[in-house]
């Protein structure tokens, strides 16, 4: 039996549409009623008045009449990995800190954040976290890293 390699296997990228609600687009444009948002896997496809938006009979259909519908937030200056105390930050592991990452990552999804810049933590829990990502153990937001955490000898709050 041959092995398959990941990249050979295609994953059937789900399609959803959104139905009826008001996009907001985040531009400074006008808000657009009874739009539909055809989203394809991660990617939004089309956008448009409902009913000239051509459903796949495949989708996902969602009414979201009556709500607004955003491209998501983000936040360009967080630090996913900050221990909540100085006795955990000296006693905590990679392992623990890239799963505290992880945690608060999916409490910003929960909030509407999409994206988050991190701009200091510490480089293999950071590289953990968008590897984990892109082969699809994790499910989260989108995590752009700056890598370990530059400042003052005795850190920023002194």
């Amino acid at each position: 039996m041959s092995q398959v390699s990941k990249n050979e296997i295609k994953k059937e990228e789900k399609v959803i549409a959104l139905i009826g609600g008001t996009v907001i687009d985040g531009t400074g444009a006008d808000p657009v009623a009874n739009t539909t948002v055809l989203i394809k896997g991660e990617k939004i496809v089309k956008v448009g008045q409902t009913g000239e938006i051509a459903i796949p009979e495949n989708a996902m259909k969602l009414d979201v009449s009556g709500k607004c519908v955003l491209p998501g937030f983000i936040d360009v200056h967080i630090h996913t990995t900050f221990p909540y105390s100085t006795e955990q930050g000296l006693s905590d592991t990679n392992s623990l800190a890239t799963l505290r990452g992880l945690h608060l990552m999916n409490l910003y999804l929960r909030s509407g954040v999409t994206s988050v810049r991190d701009v200091g933590a510490p480089v293999e829990t950071m590289q953990a976290l968008v590897q984990a990502a892109s082969e699809g153990y994790t499910n989260s937001i989108r995590l752009f890293s700056c890598g370990k955490l530059i400042t003052v000898t005795g850190g920023a709050w002194r």
